[in-house]
């Protein structure tokens, strides 16, 4: 008998100084922050997620000595979700899957666990009124209503956990079977709305792939563009002409001056000298009107220069997305928002554009060309820009 139980003592001894380590115990509670909850709740089952020098050998079997009982398994993963709340520090777990554990393990102490303890104690509590020794049945009274003690507390600490993790109410209700279900509704949810995400993240891949060619202009800003070079020379063109018929006409007033002054003696008629110089008033006039409205539409190309540097406006957001893109520690839905944003920039070019049509066409109108007035005006209007007094005229057309 003595040999059977020596080895008994020695292993009660080591697996106690192990426990009683200050050293190891301190390095262990760091160590536990690294695990997850099952890890925690369930060490047997999960023995190679535990450093070695942790794992006490005893006989046949592998036991983590300072998780030994479930009051103490469930104080680490106290100490593990404090310290995350407080400092995100360790290892992240989802509060949902964290809960789920939780009331797994309150079913199975509350009806395995305790069922079998406390079984065994009645009936040794029930063999020791039997017997005689007074001893006997004090301890394992005394043994009985401990395991009860560390049940309650064990549940109760338990209770303290679940509240601390965010999830839905009606789960407060649920057993860990309903509460699996919920969970596996919770996350079928998550892999669609991630499909839908990555699908978006895709597209909005192929349309960048487009902004990063330098040389790319949106087909529609492109056509805009070539529309207002086109007008444009085609004024310049007209005050070509109106400037040379001002010229020959200037030439035409000199020469009959100097005609007069050389020959006094000749007459010109009254008639035709009003109306050459009526007729010159007039040019003059459109020449002078001519170049204030080329200079008008020069200073106004000018400052809608987002028009005119658009191309640039383009490069340079095609370069933040780009830099979106390369920047490391960004999750995907992060990216996607920053993406977005820059998209944002891109459309508020939009608003800039249709005013600048805007302001073309209400050039056109002072030069009393309507019909290129409403073509502008009417894009602008396309683009967002609205006015009472140019839909008037719009809808009068």
């Amino acid at each position: 008998m003595s040999n059977q139980r020596i080895p008994k003592k020695n292993t009660e001894s080591n697996e106690m100084d192990l426990v009683k380590n200050e050293v190891l115990k301190e390095e262990f509670t760091h160590f536990v922050q690294q695990l997850s909850t099952k890890e925690i709740l369930w060490p047997d089952e999960y023995l190679d997620s535990y450093d070695k020098k942790f794992v006490y050998q005893e006989k046949q079997r592998k036991l983590i000595p300072f998780l030994n009982s479930n009051l103490e398994k469930l104080q680490y993963l106290e100490l593990k979700i404090q310290q995350w709340i407080q400092n995100q520090t360790g290892r992240y777990e989802h509060p949902y899957i964290t809960y789920y554990y939780l009331q797994k393990f309150l079913e199975e102490i509350t009806k395995k666990d305790f069922d079998q303890s406390v079984n065994k104690a009645t009936q040794e509590v029930l063999k020791a009124i039997k017997s005689k020794s007074k001893k006997t049945k004090h301890f394992l009274q005394d043994n009985l209503e401990s395991k009860e003690n560390d049940l309650k507390k064990s549940i109760d600490l338990i209770n303290k956990l679940k509240k601390k993790l965010q999830v839905p109410k009606k789960w407060h209700q649920y057993n860990a079977e309903k509460i699996y279900q919920e969970l596996l509704h919770h996350f079928e949810d998550l892999s669609i709305e991630n499909y839908h995400t990555v699908r978006e993240k895709i597209n909005l891949e192929i349309e960048l792939e487009h902004y990063k060619n330098p040389d790319f202009v949106h087909p529609s800003y492109k056509q805009d563009i070539e529309q207002y070079k086109q007008q444009i020379q085609q004024l310049q063109k007209e005050l070509l002409q109106e400037r040379s018929k001002n010229e020959l006409l200037e030439k035409e007033v000199q020469r009959l001056t100097e005609l007069i002054i050389e020959n006094p003696t000749i007459t010109v008629q009254q008639e035709e000298l009003e109306s050459l110089k009526k007729e010159y008033r007039l040019l003059s006039e459109k020449y002078d009107l001519l170049v204030s409205k080329n200079i008008e539409l020069r200073n106004l190309l000018e400052q809608q220069n987002h028009v005119k540097t658009l191309q640039d406006a383009l490069n340079k957001v095609r370069d933040r997305i780009n830099k979106i893109l390369k920047t490391g520690g960004l999750n995907e839905e992060v990216m996607i928002i920053k993406i977005k944003q820059e998209i944002e920039e891109l459309q508020r070019a939009r608003i800039y554009l249709g005013k600048a049509l805007y302001d073309l066409g209400l050039l056109y109108l002072r030069l009393g060309k309507k019909e290129n007035a409403l073509i502008e005006l009417r894009a602008a209007r396309e683009l967002g820009v609205e006015d009472p007094e140019v839909n008037r005229i719009i809808n009068m057309d």
